[in-house]
């Protein structure tokens, strides 16, 4: 009884410090391109300012291009989310399945 106690909390251990310690490929991707993606509107607003009497000869086309943006930032927002929550959705999945902690 006591040894398989013990082998249990072993397990529980091994698996505790597997989830503590951070997946690092992840975290770079994450903040590789959580740089790539927020430049992306920056410039892209950049051009439409300095560019702004080719781009929007009417009031429409102002408001189309503000309704643009707004969708490029939902869309960014979203992005950025699933990026950060990726790695704790993958070790969740992995605790759940019953696999064996992968080596860090």
């Amino acid at each position: 009884m006591s040894t398989e106690l013990a082998l249990i909390v072993g397990e529980a251990r091994e698996r505790a410090l597997w989830l503590r310690k951070p997946i690092r490929w992840i975290r770079v991707g994450t903040i590789t391109l959580g740089i790539v993606l927020g430049t992306l509107p920056v410039v892209t607003l950049f051009l439409g300012l300095t560019r702004f009497r080719e781009l929007a000869s009417s009031f429409s086309d102002l408001t189309q291009g503000v309704d643009a943006i707004v969708n490029e930032a939902i869309l960014l927002f979203a992005a950025i989310y699933f990026l950060v929550t990726s790695e704790r959705r993958m070790k969740r999945r992995s605790q759940f399945s019953g696999r064996e902690p992968r080596p860090a």
